[in-house]
């Protein structure tokens, strides 16, 4: 099965109720699902994501990157990602500002 990776801010938060049911159809499936997000790993932040997830249902794992490089992020997490779903995908390689 593939391990599939989400990103939460203007993608998830884009349309909640279609990704909730796209993530749980997945894991349903047998996929891995993750969020990668840019966001920083800090209680104000961490908590947010977390609390919109769970009120969708959806348990889910997320790796925070801290605005670094995604593609490095999960590399240095020994995460090998192999379907990337992400509005912004220069930030895969790039990071965020």
């Amino acid at each position: 099965m593939s391990t599939i990776a989400i990103d939460f801010d203007d993608t998830f938060t884009a349309d909640m109720d279609l990704w909730s049911g796209f993530i749980r159809t997945a894991q349903a499936a047998g996929h891995d699902v993750i969020c990668v997000t840019a966001r920083r790993d800090i209680p104000r932040e961490s908590d947010y994501v977390r609390r919109v997830f769970a009120a969708w249902d959806c348990e889910i794992d997320t790796l925070f990157t801290d605005r670094d490089s995604k593609l490095e992020s999960v590399e240095r997490a020994g995460v090998a990602v192999d379907i990337w779903i992400d509005n912004d995908p220069s930030a895969l390689v790039n990071g965020h500002e």
